[in-house]
């Protein structure tokens, strides 16, 4: 069986024109090879899509945080402040949650912190769980490189991971409605839950500190310009 059994003497274009006919019979006699190809090439597919991990995904729904509440006390410092005749204007803060989301403080706490994987039945970092099966590769063993610092190990780790788990983690935001949509990617759905739950409480605790902070800031400048007020008068 010849994979290509055509004459090679035939002409596909002729006067600027194709020869549908004389085309047909150049497929026709590469047929074998067409076929073994296209079967070699799906072998090679499913053979990959064989190896792959399987990775589920949880989604979770905000919307972004306009806080214009004030702390108790602030308001009726700026009242005070406003009968003295200084415009203190409003305490307001916004809060960029795709920024804080693809924050690599969050992503660091993400693949430190302990999940729990059925598959080991045990708790580890996303960090040790990504590499726990590590082997050095051909270059390393020829040459007997093997890296001795746990310091500059673990960098290394943290490098990659931080680098799978940008892959993993994706925010996506509605122009119409202003919906922000995380979702995450993970080797079980158990844990692809959890991390989305992780980020939500993440979330809520790095707005808190936040609106805590600048509230504690504003009180000190809203005090800070009623004594300068009340030393002018």
């Amino acid at each position: 069986m010849k994979l290509f059994n055509f004459d090679p003497n035939i002409k596909i274009v002729e006067n600027d024109e194709i020869n549908l006919i004389n085309l047909f019979k150049v497929i026709w006699g590469g047929r074998w090879f067409i076929i073994l190809t296209t079967l070699v090439g799906s072998l090679l597919v499913l053979a990959y899509t064989y190896t792959l991990t399987p990775l589920y995904k949880s989604e979770i729904s905000l919307y972004p945080v306009l806080s214009s509440s004030k702390p108790a006390g602030i308001s009726q410092l700026q009242g005070l402040a406003a009968s003295f005749g200084y415009d203190l204007g409003t305490v307001e803060t916004n809060f960029n949650i795709p920024d804080v989301v693809n924050s690599k403080r969050i992503k660091l706490a993400i693949i430190n912190y302990n999940w729990y994987f059925s598959d080991i039945e045990d708790t580890m970092s996303l960090l040790e769980y990504w590499h726990k099966d590590d082997k050095p590769g051909l270059f390393s063993r020829v040459f007997s490189i093997k890296e001795t610092d746990p310091q500059r190990q673990r960098l290394k780790w943290e490098e990659r991971a931080l680098k799978k788990i940008n892959d993993r983690i994706t925010v996506n935001e509605s122009k119409k409605t202003g919906l922000i949509t995380v979702s995450v990617l993970s080797e079980e759905p158990r844990l692809s839950k959890e991390i989305v739950v992780f980020i939500a409480d993440a979330l809520i605790k790095y707005i808190n500190q936040v609106q805590l902070k600048q509230a504690s800031e504003n009180r000190q400048f809203i005090e800070d310009r009623i004594k300068e007020v009340e030393t002018q008068l």
